[in-house]
């Protein structure tokens, strides 16, 4: 006779009603199904409009909200530790090129610092009311677009801010 997996023990355990119900966002119910060709369960998810509401916008400094596609621009310097070190750098404010931290150098120093005009795409807006990010707006910086200041990331990549860090551009 075959035992179970561990992995599969786990999944059943993972997909009962008990434990979704401390990880479920608000708004939605779940139910479980059975297949009779598989004894691991199906999560569905499913939105009833009673209790569906719509997310509170999320504005900046000048009144214009985030949306997702919107262009921004970063009016506080921030530091994106998140990077490779390869990536890990400030940007000279006169010629606004990326200058590589040293190397050996100490934790503090081994981030991006990302400047004062940079710009980006908007690809997420999260709802701060269900979730309660600290930092709802997740900025796309890709090279070669949207460097009208002049700052070129080294990279592509993404990051979390807060509202009061970045401005709507278009």
């Amino acid at each position: 006779m075959r035992q179970p997996s561990i992995i599969a023990a786990v999944a059943l355990l993972l997909t009962s009603e008990s434990m979704l119900s401390a990880f479920a966002p608000s708004g939605f119910t779940f139910g479980v199904t059975k297949y009779n060709t598989s004894p691991v369960s199906k999560l569905e998810f499913s939105a009833t409009t009673e209790e569906t509401t719509s997310a509170p916008k999320l504005f900046d400094s000048k009144n214009n909200e985030f949306v997702e596609g919107a262009i921004v621009r970063v009016s506080a310097s921030v530091n994106a530790f998140h990077l490779l070190a390869k990536w890990s750098g400030t940007y000279d404010e006169e010629t606004k090129e990326f200058m590589p931290a040293p190397e050996g150098a100490e934790r503090k120093d081994k981030c991006l610092v990302v400047p004062i005009g940079m710009r980006g795409v908007v690809t997420r807006v999260y709802d701060i009311v269900d979730l309660g990010p600290q930092h709802p707006i997740v900025v796309k910086f890709t090279p070669g677009d949207n460097n009208d200041e002049g700052y070129e990331p080294p990279m592509r990549f993404s990051m979390h801010f807060e509202t009061y860090e970045l401005e709507v551009v278009v």
